[in-house]
């Protein structure tokens, strides 16, 4: 699928992403994302609503909670957050399993996805927003 016809898809199938500012945000991340990995990237939904956390990754849909994603009022961190997703869904890690953890192989993998796609610098300040915000 190529960056056109991904954003097509999700302007067709976003169910109600009203908030603009997330819009703006995923069409930022998914141009930023290689073509290549564009190509593969497997058909999907978006949906904007509440979650425990900045969302979630379910096998054929994302959700966003913009609610809690711009309290962090940090574009960076935010980029961060949504690529992640993109990339734990691209990975196929719907749901949590046995596997979660901070060392675990789906976050080595989602690592070394988001690095590869050039979001290094989002990576490095979103685990720096982390440490701050664990204590």
């Amino acid at each position: 699928m190529n960056l056109k016809s991904l954003k097509e898809h999700l302007i067709l199938h976003d169910f109600e992403i009203v908030h603009s500012e997330v819009r703006l945000l995923i069409e930022k991340v998914l141009e930023r994302i290689p073509e290549n990995y564009l190509e593969s990237f497997p058909s999907f939904s978006i949906y904007q609503g509440s979650a425990e956390g900045f969302g979630y990754v379910t096998p054929d849909y994302i959700v966003f909670d913009p609610d809690r994603l711009f309290k962090i009022q940090d574009q960076v961190i935010q980029t961060a957050c949504i690529a992640i997703f993109f990339a734990h869904f691209y990975l196929d890690h719907g749901y949590e399993t046995e596997d979660s953890g901070p060392f675990s192989h789906k976050q080595t993998a989602t690592k070394e996805l988001i690095l590869d796609w050039g979001f290094s610098m989002e990576w490095e300040e979103y685990q720096q927003w982390i440490k701050s915000h664990s204590s």
